[in-house]
């Protein structure tokens, strides 16, 4: 894991690299840098449109949401 600050100008050129590409992407998975276990999600601005809700869950696994808390010593204040 990188301790540098990485520039925000440089995810900036790519993200405005890869949404005009002639594949058309919509976005990209990646390692987050913080956390190279946890796979991250952005999207391009213009695939809002494009994504639309297939279903809404409210119980979701709070388990994995505390393991992935406990790793970084944070919680919830009541």
């Amino acid at each position: 894991m990188r301790n540098d600050v990485f520039p925000y100008d440089v995810p900036q050129n790519l993200s405005k690299a890869l949404s005009g590409h002639p594949v058309a992407a919509d976005g990209i998975a990646y390692h987050g840098r913080h956390d190279d276990t946890e796979l991250c999600f952005a999207l391009f601005e213009p695939v809002r449109s494009a994504v639309s809700m297939a279903e809404r869950r409210t119980d979701l696994d709070a388990n994995r949401f505390w393991q992935v808390a406990g790793r970084y010593k944070i919680g919830l204040a009541p």
